[in-house]
Formats: C-alpha cells, structure tokens, sequence
C-alpha cells in the first residue's frame, strides 16, 4: 500500500484508487485538489494527475488514460470492497462486492439511493442517504431480470 494514499478513501472514491498512487488532497486557491503523482496508463506509463474535487460532486473519480477524471457511478464506502462495478444503459449499478459468493454480481438500481454501502456482499443504501427523488427509496432491489443476480441485503447484515 501507498502510504501517501493513506485515508484517501474516505473522501474520494473510485476505480482510480487500483490504478493510481501517491495520491492526496491539497488545497489550491481555496478549491480541494485530488492529485496523484502516478496514474498508469493502459501502456504502463504513469503521468501526474489532478482534478478539482467539486468538478465530480459525487466525489467518484476515474482513471482515463493517465487522467484523473469523473465517473459515473453512486458515491459511497462500497467502493473500497466493490470492484469492478459499473453502470449499465437501464441505470442498473453492478458490482462484485467482497463477502458475496465467488463469480456472483450484486445489482441495484443506482438512483435508489444517494450513496451506497457494501452490506456483506450486497450493494445497499448507506443509511440517512435512501429514497433520492426518481428512485425507489429503501434497501430493497429491483425484480430480477433474465440473465442477472438481484441479491435484497440480508436482514441484520454488517456493513463494508
């Protein structure tokens, strides 16, 4: 582990914490900077990197090609145990969640909640951010649908 990197996780998530290192939090004219003095690219170069915090307001950021970048996915803690997850056309968040049974995908409809938790292996409204307006509000997932796993949160479960 980088150990620059340390605590970084909690205030900005996303696949850019597996690709990039030495990242950090500074402040540059009173705007919060997310800078990594390392992000690979797909050919194995790693560049220096940088992006305003309030450029992603969910505070989920990327990799794409050696940049730091916005991604398009829910905020919350699941991305520290969650990998890979995306996004799909139907808004449907799929991710393989540590504490779920190998090869099994967790999904959830992304704008049920603000944010999300990994809740022993299943994807779950963090508590005091369910039911966004357009979404369905709770814990509960969507019916399956041919083809998917849609796994409801057990009962009493901990949270990742």
């Amino acid at each position: 582990d980088d150990p620059n990197q340390e605590g970084i996780e909690q205030r900005a998530f996303g696949s850019f914490l597996s690709s990039c290192g030495g990242c950090s939090i500074t402040t540059d004219h009173e705007s919060e900077v997310l800078q990594c003095t390392q992000c690979q690219k797909p050919c194995g170069a790693r560049l220096f990197s940088s992006i305003r915090m309030t450029d992603c307001p969910e505070g989920v950021f990327g990799n794409n090609n050696g940049n730091l970048a916005c991604e398009d996915l829910p905020g919350g803690t699941y991305q520290r145990t969650c990998s890979p997850c995306n996004k799909d056309a139907d808004g449907m968040l799929h991710c393989n969640c540590e504490g779920s049974p190998p090869a099994e995908t967790s999904s959830v409809r992304a704008d049920m909640c603000k944010r999300f938790i990994n809740l022993n292996g299943y994807l779950a409204c963090q508590p005091g951010h369910e039911g966004v307006p357009g979404g369905e509000g709770g814990a509960h997932p969507p019916p399956a649908r041919p083809g998917r796993s849609c796994r409801a949160a057990p009962p009493g479960g901990a949270a990742r």
